[in-house]
């Protein structure tokens, strides 16, 4: 069973244990990404911060493809993090659908994007993944970190750019 499908750049840290787990219990973490399913340091950092009582997974987009129905079919409870929506994108695109509201942190101020609301900064690829994905009618909760106090759905926040 998935109990949360996040996105989130920082992937796990320190709201992930004392916000989400509390809310979410989970018995594992499965992050999405390409790049962190190809650096093992990487990983191993992430492991240390997770309780040992939750086991950490990291797949690609290729493998969680497939790997992902067997986790919404297990009775084990599971967190799935993405470090952007590129990846979701990616995800949808090798036929993985998400039928539940997404969940989404913080994305950080980086060269090529500008902030959309406090605490959330985008470039045109993301925009352009949010605003494709929302007119496939997917559902976002975007509540960054320093951001607004209630949560915003794409849709309104695509309307005030």
């Amino acid at each position: 069973m998935i109990t949360l499908y996040r996105i989130d750049d920082r992937v796990i840290h320190g709201q992930t244990m004392i916000q989400l787990f509390p809310n979410y219990p989970c018995d594992g973490i499965i992050i999405v990404d390409d790049n962190i399913a190809q650096n093992s340091q990487l990983l191993t950092i992430y492991k240390q911060v997770v309780p040992d009582t939750v086991k950490l997974l990291c797949f690609s987009v290729e493998k969680a493809a497939r790997k992902l129905p067997e986790a919404a079919a297990s009775n084990k409870k599971y967190i799935i993090i993405f470090k952007n929506i590129l990846t979701i994108q990616a995800l949808f695109a090798a036929g993985y659908s998400i039928k539940e509201t997404i969940s989404v942190g913080t994305a950080s101020k980086k060269a090529d994007a500008k902030d959309v609301i406090k605490g959330f900064a985008l470039n045109q690829e993301e925009v352009a993944a949010y605003n494709d994905l929302d007119d496939q009618g997917y559902k976002f909760s975007i509540v960054p970190m320093g951001g607004p106090k209630k949560s915003s759905t794409w849709s309104e926040i695509r309307n005030k750019m």
